[in-house]
């Protein structure tokens, strides 16, 4: 799906948009929690990485695909199980967003721990 969608983030509004390549048309409008600082594609996968340090990924379908959508909406993992790959991905996640908090933790904590100069 990575050349049939495109990807916009508006920073006005802090909304994620992805338009149909073929048409133009607006497939999905999400508002997000924070700034975006990047984004990824894999198959039919968005993967983006929030300021804030949260990684969050969102499944691609084209409604006007329906053939797509149910083949890509097949693929969606149950909670009971699910493949190895989303497994190993999810937990690639955690990881990275458990360390971006603790860097910014320790951030914070050094920021507040260190005097202010007087000004002169």
């Amino acid at each position: 799906m990575d050349d049939k969608v495109l990807a916009y983030f508006n920073s006005s509004c802090q909304s994620l948009r992805i338009f149909s390549v073929r048409d133009g048309r607006l497939l999905a409008n999400y508002a997000v929690h924070a700034a975006l600082n990047c984004m990824e594609t894999h198959k039919n996968r968005l993967i983006c990485g929030f300021a804030d340090g949260t990684v969050c990924t969102f499944l691609l379908a084209d409604p006007a695909d329906p053939v797509g959508t149910q083949k890509t909406l097949s693929q969606l993992q149950n909670r009971d199980g699910g493949s190895q790959e989303f497994a190993g991905s999810l937990a690639i996640s955690r990881l990275l967003a458990k360390h971006r908090a603790a860097r910014t933790r320790a951030a914070m904590a050094t920021k507040e721990n260190t005097p202010e100069t007087p000004e002169q």
